[in-house]
Order: structure tokens, then C-alpha cells, then sequence
């Protein structure tokens, strides 16, 4: 997950502000739920043209045959390695079949220079490598000494150093506006956690990507014991997803499964699922850090992270969703289940180094919060809730994000014996207690935002997050 914690302003999107829509109606509010944006798919298509090149033949094609297309036409895809998790969001069993073979097979090409040319074929591959995790006693120098460089390389960038310095200089008020001074130190050691790097090499298509969370990246791969738990995972997981075309049945949550696998090792279950919460971008480039012993955990982060969104596709239909802990209602679909998993790992660590349940609680929401409210790498705009009625599609989706900041830190609070996470019944108070922003032009409004703490009331006034109150 590529976090800039800032609360600098963005590009305004120009449209004025104006009448709230009709409150969305209760459980299982289908139509905000599924509302997505048709464009999708913007960050994959190097041209309008290819988009559409791609989409006529998917509509007409098995997701084999689009995928044979697909790879014959490798010149239309800005994004390759990324596209699985772009296609996620279609909500779709074809589009998740799609993007399941779209997944082994970045990993047999990135992690195993190309072995295969079908895709029962990279399965098989993918699976060897994972099973090869249990003869890895030890992360050996030379591959600790290529995955440091890696990373020692994309810790020198400072692209992000003027939005973080307006983070860290936010600290002090937003802490005391939520009345909690613990938050201050908590904060700032949450945004070292996070503190986005930019990671540039003359790489076809990939020519730059952000990171977060790179003391955990030192940490994971160099750890042979999280391998062998991730790479059991993972092959657990593609016994369920097989094919990618009809997942069988699992009763289990992740939550449930992953901390059984890890033996109960929660420290290192938690560090695995905020690398894993990292993914996406970042990891179309990270397999360069990879050597010959750390192999096995990359391909396992690359399978758990396709699998839950080929499951959740499946088990949504009947209110289930396998990529979280077990839940007391959730029917909205949600392609980002990083966000939870991020919210769980930082409220669990905080309280590992110490701090307060509530200041724990507290933070891990605020990262997550502050990331939708102000965040713009790789081109967020998130001026734009500011400008638009007050339950459009933008506006929802925050929501909807929020609801997996929240739960995902009251799991990590309580990790050894949590209270079923009721995703609709948070979700509903976000949209009870939210309130219109003040009548006045965009022009007004744009010159409101510039003040962090305006901007901060007004994004959780409009939301319904009133945590200073809780």
C-alpha cells in the first residue's frame, strides 16, 4: 500500500460543490457496493485503443483465450506485474479467473525466468517453489546482501520529504484535537513505518514505483522461518483457488488459517501480512531484490495476495469473505483488503512496543484515515470528496475504506481472541453520522482545505468519523 501521510493539498478537481445525493438505503446497499469506476482499468493501457482492443476480446473469450491475447500483445499493457490486482475490482469470477493466471504467470516469468508457457504448467512451478521453502534453514549473506542494496536503494529517495515533513509537523494537533498525548510518539513511529520511498530504474514497462514499510521489508526476507509459514500458506491457499475458474469451498477466514499456519507465531504473522498490505505497485519491481534463498516467500506474497481476491470473488455472493477474520455481516465486495490487514499490523505492533490499547486503536486508524484524506502518491486526488454531493461514488468508497481501517485495528487489538468484525453495521454508522460540508463555492472551499486542521474536520465530518469523540 503506498502511504504518504500528508495533509499538503493536491490538484483540485474544479467541480463546485453540490446537493447532497439521497441517502443510500441499509444492508446490502448493492448499488454503492458495486459501484465502481468504469475506467478500471487506467493504470494498465498505454492507449484508449488498447483498452478497448483488450475489452472487446475478453467479452467474446474464455479468460484462457483472453489471457493467450493478452500475452501476445504484451505492448499494450503499461502495468504487467500489476495487473492482477487491477482487475480485481471488476468483481467479477471471469475477470478473477483472469487475473489468477495473469499472477502464476508473472511469477513463473519474474521469479523463475520463464519455464512455462501454459498455465497448469507455471501452477505446478510456482507450487515447486513453494514447497522448496522447507529445505531453507537460513537466508544466506549473498542473498541478504542483494535484497539490503535493493533496498538501500530505494531508501535514498526523497521525492516524498516535503509532504512528510507537513506529516510529521501535523503530529502535535491532530494527536491533541483526539485528545491523546501518547498519540504523538505513536504517530510519528507509525509514519517512520510508512514513510514512502520512490523506487526509479530504466526497467521495461516498470520505470518507477513507491515503497512503504521497508524496516519490515529488512525484516521479512531475511527471516527463513516466515518463509516456510508464508510458503505453506500460500500452497494451502492454491489448493482451494486450483484453476482459478470455480475456488472450492472454504469455511475458514484468512484469519483463521494464516495464525494456525504460522504455529500461532503472531509477531511474525502480523510483519508478513503488512509486507503483504505493501503490494501492488511496489511489487511489479521488488522481485529484484530477491535471491536464490528468499525466492519462496516473494512467490508465496504474489499467490496470497491473487488468492483472496479469487475466493472473496466467490464468497461475497453469499455474505462471506475469506480475506479477513470471521465477520458478522459483510456484503460489500472489497478489492482492497490490504487496508484491513494494515490497520490490524500497526495496531498490533504499537501494543507490542507499549503503547495504550486506545492509543494503539487510535493511531492505527488514524494512518489509515489520513492516507484517504490527504494522501497523493501515484496521482490520488483526494481534494476530490471535498467537491462532490455528499454520497457520490467517491465519497462511498471512503466510507468503505474507513469501515476497513477501523475493524482492521480492532482485530489488531485483540488478535488472540477477536469479536466478529460487523462490516455493514460500521459501515451503516459512517453513513448515519456523516454531515454535508458548509454551502460555499469551490473556490472557497479550495481556499478552506489549505488549513490541515479544516481540512481534517471536514473530511471526517463528511465521512463520519467523529473519533474525537469516542
Amino acid at each position: 500500500m503506498r502511504m504518504a501521510m500528508t495533509l499538503a493539498v493536491a490538484g483540485l478537481l474544479g467541480a463546485a460543490t453540490a446537493k447532497a445525493d439521497e441517502r443510500p438505503a441499509g444492508p446490502p446497499w448493492t448499488a454503492m457496493c458495486q459501484d465502481f469506476e468504469k475506467d478500471q482499468f487506467y493504470l494498465t493501457f498505454f492507449t484508449p485503443e488498447c483498452q478497448a482492443e483488450f475489452q472487446a476480446y475478453y467479452d467474446a473469450h474464455t479468460p484462457a483465450e483472453t489471457h493467450a491475447w493478452m500475452k501476445g500483445r504484451r505492448e499494450c499493457f503499461h502495468e504487467w506485474a500489476h495487473f492482477a490486482w487491477i482487475v480485481m475490482a471488476q468483481h467479477s469470477a471471469k475477470m478473477a479467473e483472469l487475473a489468477w493466471r495473469q499472477q502464476i504467470y508473472v511469477a513463473d516469468q519474474r521469479l523463475l525466468g520463464g519455464t512455462c508457457d501454459d498455465h497448469d504448467c507455471a501452477l505446478a512451478a510456482v507450487r515447486g517453489e513453494l514447497e522448496r521453502a522447507e529445505a531453507v534453514t537460513a537466508i544466506g549473506d549473498e542473498t541478504k546482501a542483494r535484497t539490503t542494496a535493493f533496498l538501500d536503494q530505494v531508501e535514498l529517495s526523497q521525492k516524498y520529504e516535503p509532504q512528510m515533513t507537513k506529516a510529521y509537523a501535523s503530529v502535535n494537533a491532530i494527536c491533541l484535537f483526539h485528545l491523546n498525548v501518547e498519540c504523538i510518539g505513536a504517530l510519528k513511529q507509525a509514519f517512520d513505518w510508512m514513510y514512502p520511498r520512490m523506487y526509479e530504474a530504466p526497467l521495461d514497462p516498470v520505470e518507477h514505483y513507491t515503497f512503504s514499510m521497508l524496516p519490515f521489508y529488512r525484516e521479512v526476507f531475511a527471516d527463513a522461518k516466515t518463509q516456510v509459514y508464508a510458503a505453506r500458506l500460500a500452497a494451502k491457499l492454491m489448493d482451494v483457488v486450483g484453476s482459478g475458474a470455480a475456488p472450492a469451498r472454504i469455511e475458514e477466514t484468512l484469519y483463521e488459517v494464516g495464525p494456525a499456519v504460522f504455529e500461532g507465531d503472531l509477531d511474525r504473522f502480523w510483519k508478513f501480512m503488512i509486507v503483504y498490505a505493501t503490494r501492488g505497485a511496489a511489487w511489479a519491481t521488488a522481485y529484484q531484490m530477491v535471491g536464490e534463498d528468499n525466492r519462496p516467500l516473494f512467490a508465496a506474497f504474489m499467490v496470497v495476495s491473487a488468492a483472496m481476491g479469487v475466493i472473496d470473488t466467490h464468497e461475497i455472493e453469499e455474505g462471506r469473505a475469506f480475506s479477513y477474520a470471521p465477520t458478522d455481516g459483510m456484503t460489500c465486495f472489497e478489492p482492497k483488503p490490504y487496508h484491513f490487514w494494515m490497520a490490524g499490523g500497526f495496531a498490533y505492533l504499537l501494543r507490542q512496543k507499549g503503547y495504550s490499547e486506545r492509543t494503539a486503536e487510535l493511531v492505527a486508524r488514524l494512518t489509515g484515515a489520513l492516507y484517504e484524506a490527504a494522501s497523493t502518491t501515484e496521482g490520488r486526488t483526494p481534494d476530490a470528496v471535498f467537491f462532490v454531493p455528499e454520497f457520490a461514488t467517491i465519497v462511498n468508497r471512503e466510507r468503505r475504506e474507513l469501515t476497513h481501517h477501523f475493524l482492521g485495528a480492532q482485530l489488531g487489538l485483540h488478535p488472540a481472541a477477536p469479536a466478529p468484525l460487523a462490516f455493514d453495521a460500521k459501515l451503516g454508522e459512517f453513513l448515519a453520522a456523516s454531515s454535508p460540508l458548509p454551502a460555499m463555492s469551490a473556490d472557497e472551499m479550495a481556499a478552506k482545505i489549505q488549513d490541515s486542521l479544516t481540512r481534517w474536520q471536514y473530511w471526517t465530518s463528511l465521512t463520519g468519523w467523529y473519533l474525537r469523540r469516542n
